[in-house]
């Protein structure tokens, strides 16, 4: 490939399922709310949440979808490309930052509407989160994920619909069902603090209802199971 050629993907990202996330210290499923996500216009796009591979941008509904290109004189990005070639079936992977005081648990007989979808309690709910990169992996948390090619006028077909000054209206995103959340929590078993991996965000684990004085940004991850 020469400097001039886009090699665009698209990720389905986010299915808007609920997620394990029990190493981060979730002791029942999470689920991510789409319809308060937020992120920049573009990101980067990394390899295992570690290695820049390229970026893009996102489309948010009922579920997240990233369309961008993947870097033209990057090893990493043009193994992908290659394996992306071959029909591979990678997945991805959101990094995404969130507060503590942005998560709500809802506890078993109790119900939640997220994402399109009802939840069952007992299961936790995460508001507010931004998209800081989004990874192609082999095995993603969320298994309904894909990463596939795209010719650059799809790509370009994407942008300008972006870019139109009389966009569509939104997609209709059902908001969270009012619940009584005043059921306590249950008592999160302390997890490691895991050390940073540049450039990837910075990665902490704490109980994830257990709310500090002062509010700190926390950041968490839906990457590979090994």
């Amino acid at each position: 490939n020469n400097g001039s050629t886009k090699r665009a993907i698209k990720m389905e990202a986010y299915s808007g399922a609920a997620v394990d996330l029990w190493d981060y210290g979730f002791d029942y499923p999470v689920v991510y709310n789409i319809a308060s996500m937020k992120s920049k216009e573009k990101f980067a796009f990394l390899a295992d949440h570690y290695e820049a591979i390229g970026h893009g941008n996102a489309t948010l509904a009922n579920s997240v979808s990233v369309e961008g290109i993947l870097l033209n004189n990057n090893e990493t990005a043009t193994e992908i490309w290659n394996n992306l070639n071959e029909d591979f079936p990678y997945e991805a992977s959101l990094g995404l930052r969130y507060k503590y005081s942005d998560v709500s648990f809802y506890a078993e007989g109790k119900s939640v509407v997220v994402n399109g979808e009802t939840f069952k309690g007992p299961v936790y709910v995460v508001d507010n989160t931004i998209i800081k990169e989004s990874s192609v992996v082999n095995f993603g948390r969320d298994s309904n994920t894909s990463v596939v090619k795209m010719t650059e006028e799809q790509l370009m077909t994407i942008k300008n619909k972006a870019a139109d000054p009389k966009p569509a209206p939104k997609e209709k995103v059902d908001p969270i069902t009012p619940v009584n959340n005043n059921d306590p929590a249950p008592t999160p078993t302390p997890t490691p603090v895991v050390a940073p991996v540049a450039p990837a965000p910075v990665i902490v684990n704490a109980p994830p209802v257990a709310i500090p004085k002062q509010e700190m940004l926390r950041v968490i991850q839906l990457f590979n199971k090994y």
